[in-house]
């Protein structure tokens, strides 16, 4: 039977005032009591969280697992976006030896006033390339019903291919996007933003109302199932071939 685990997501906005000075520390053995937590690393291209690196490094100290996400704009140019969010998962596999252990998520909130079908096609093109680095059960969209059915696509191949974080808040039962409905019905969800007001102090996060999730067990990976920086590359590579990127002729 599946376990429904909690966690936040956070942000500088959880941890800065508006000026960048520190609302404060977090108070790490409060921190160390959460089940997981997902933490906002990039957005757009050219724009990295200023307290990405400081949240994940918490993370790692006190073994909470994590999860990374970028918020996705349709309207900007799509390679240069996975380029960027590909640099900073680079950056953490380099700086903490593995790449976050519940993957990444593209945060899907906007359409930028795009047509339907350029946000789906966009979209379609932006995701593989963003999760390069990551095995398909590491990779996850953020959105909700109202945005992602009206403004980017029903089609089940997001469902068959992602897992979905979706927000609805204050509910047990999130209406979920047609694209994973149509698949696994209600309970399609794999992450579920539930509340946006809940309280960080308990946490020992400085700010007091943080954005509160419940998280399916399986998102959250046994320790010895990490990736080794050998089987990453490899994964790269057989990701490449199948996809037909271009890259250059890898090492015997």
């Amino acid at each position: 039977m599946t376990e429904i685990l909690y966690g936040p997501d956070l942000s500088r906005y959880n941890i800065l005032y508006v000026g960048g000075e520190r609302l404060g520390e977090i108070d790490e053995e409060k921190f160390k009591e959460l089940d997981a937590c997902a933490i906002k690393l990039t957005e757009g291209w050219g724009w990295l969280d200023p307290v990405a690196y400081y949240l994940v490094e918490v993370c790692e100290r006190t073994g909470v697992p994590y999860m990374t996400y970028h918020y996705w704009h349709p309207a900007l140019d799509q390679n240069r976006q996975a380029d960027w969010a590909v640099s900073h998962l680079d950056k953490l596999k380099t700086l903490f030896g593995r790449l976050p252990p519940m993957g990444a998520a593209a945060d899907v909130e906007t359409n930028n006033r795009l047509q339907r079908e350029v946000v789906d096609k966009r979209l379609r093109y932006f995701l593989p390339r963003m999760h390069t680095l990551l095995p398909g059960s590491m990779q996850t969209i953020y959105t909700r019903k109202t945005v992602f059915d009206p403004y980017v696509s029903t089609s089940p191949w997001y469902g068959e291919n992602y897992h979905l974080w979706v927000a609805h808040y204050e509910t047990q039962w999130p209406w979920i996007p047609a694209s994973w409905s149509k698949l696994y019905g209600k309970d399609g969800w794999d992450m579920h933003q539930i509340r946006e007001t809940h309280s960080g102090g308990a946490y020992g996060i400085p700010d007091e109302t943080i954005d509160w999730n419940r998280i399916k067990d399986y998102m959250i990976p046994d320790a010895d199932d990490s990736l080794t920086a050998e089987e990453m590359l490899d994964l790269l590579w057989e990701t490449a071939i199948k996809r037909g990127w271009d890259l250059p002729v890898k090492e015997q």
